[in-house]
């Protein structure tokens, strides 16, 4: 994480290109699963580019060198009130991008940060606070601090 740059808008086919380039540099025969990018823009006008073409390019360039999934994109908007997680879309079909995530948390992101070892025993402490939006619901969409971790590019 000592590399990032911040950036007015996000360079997402820079971002998938890197990540193939250090797997292919490295040998790994797999590439991660996830890419967090934390914001403070809503998804639709942090791009710097076309995110659909970005993606159908990244999928291209990711097959041609044995990848067949590119990561998918954790898009962290900490800056607006704590909403539901979206799927940003699929511009081809059987792939999705990823997710969208609203809302900042202190103790979230702190577990994200630390890689605590379960960051879903926060879910229950915030159940209700957030306007009628059942956090416990969404314990099958956040994972454990060491899966996260794991993730992280």
């Amino acid at each position: 994480m000592r590399q990032i740059e911040c950036a007015e808008q996000v360079d997402f086919s820079k971002i998938y290109n890197q990540v193939l380039q250090i797997a292919i540099a490295e040998g790994n025969a797999k590439v991660p699963k996830r890419i967090f990018v934390f914001t403070y823009r809503d998804f639709e006008k942090a791009s710097k580019n076309n995110w659909v073409r970005d993606f159908k390019e990244a999928l291209d360039n990711y097959r041609k060198r044995g990848y067949f999934n590119v990561p998918n994109l954790m898009f962290w908007n900490l800056n607006n009130p704590i909403a539901k997680p979206e799927e940003i879309g699929r511009p081809v079909k059987n792939h999705k991008v990823g997710t969208k995530l609203t809302g900042f948390s202190n103790n979230l992101l702190s577990l994200f940060v630390k890689g605590e070892i379960d960051s879903r025993t926060y879910a229950g402490q915030v159940h209700g606070a957030f306007g009628g939006i059942d956090v416990l619901s969404g314990l099958r969409l956040v994972p454990k601090g060491e899966v996260v971790m794991k993730w992280a590019v």
